[in-house]
């Protein structure tokens, strides 16, 4: 997007005014950051989140999707040249879709590592009802602009049913105990290894675990 943005500015014209959305604020200020270092201007932007300050220009704005939502009534649909949507596939909640829906931007574009949604709701007919480039996860391993990677899945029997939940979640508490108190699951584990990878001791990794029931509850979210 920063890219895509830096090619629409003229050197010694104004900048096209631009709105970036995002859902969380972490990822707003790592855009603002790319941003900057694209076009070498260390004071270009401003986040409009749920802990930042007033912005004192609205030429440029890294905006919260919910903030940005409570305050459409005070911004004029045109006022963006450019815009930007992080994590277009949430953009059909409602929340989103007013946001998308709101703006008459000469340019919107969706941004989204998952445009195929488990509900069956087509992202794209916010964004002109097509696709401007795509590039799928094999492409970008055969590109050598992802590492090319395996997954091995162990099935370590743990039981999950009886740990309490919390705000939509599991107990860490709980659920950190079971996991590290068990030497039973790292047997398992080492076993798998032995099993599947021909040189365990000169592998780069990342293990993580995850129950069927919580990933049957993640998938309906």
């Amino acid at each position: 997007a920063a890219l895509d943005y830096a090619r629409q500015c003229s050197p010694g014209q104004p900048r096209p005014t631009l709105l970036f959305v995002a859902h969380r604020e972490q990822i707003l200020r790592q855009a603002r950051e790319t941003f900057r270092q694209v076009l070498q201007d260390p004071s270009f932007g401003e986040v409009l989140a749920g802990t930042a300050g007033p912005i004192t220009s609205d030429r440029h704005v890294f905006a919260m999707v919910q903030t940005l939502h409570r305050r459409l009534p005070d911004v004029s649909p045109t006022a963006y040249e450019v815009m930007y949507v992080d994590e277009a596939h949430h953009s059909t909640a409602d929340t989103w879709a007013s946001v998308v829906r709101h703006f008459e931007p000469d340019q919107l574009v969706g941004l989204t590592a998952t445009p195929e949604r488990t509900d069956g709701n087509d992202i794209s007919a916010l964004f002109g009802g097509r696709y401007t480039t795509e590039l799928r996860l094999w492409e970008a391993v055969d590109d050598q602009l992802l590492a090319p990677f395996e997954y091995v899945g162990v099935d370590d029997g743990t039981d999950l049913r009886h740990l309490a939940w919390h705000s939509g979640d599991y107990a860490v508490g709980a659920l950190s105990e079971l996991y590290t108190g068990d030497h039973a699951r790292v047997r398992e584990i080492m076993l798998a290894l032995d099993r599947w990878v021909e040189h365990p001791t000169t592998m780069r990794a990342l293990g993580f675990c995850v129950s069927v029931a919580h990933a049957r509850f993640m998938a309906e979210q």
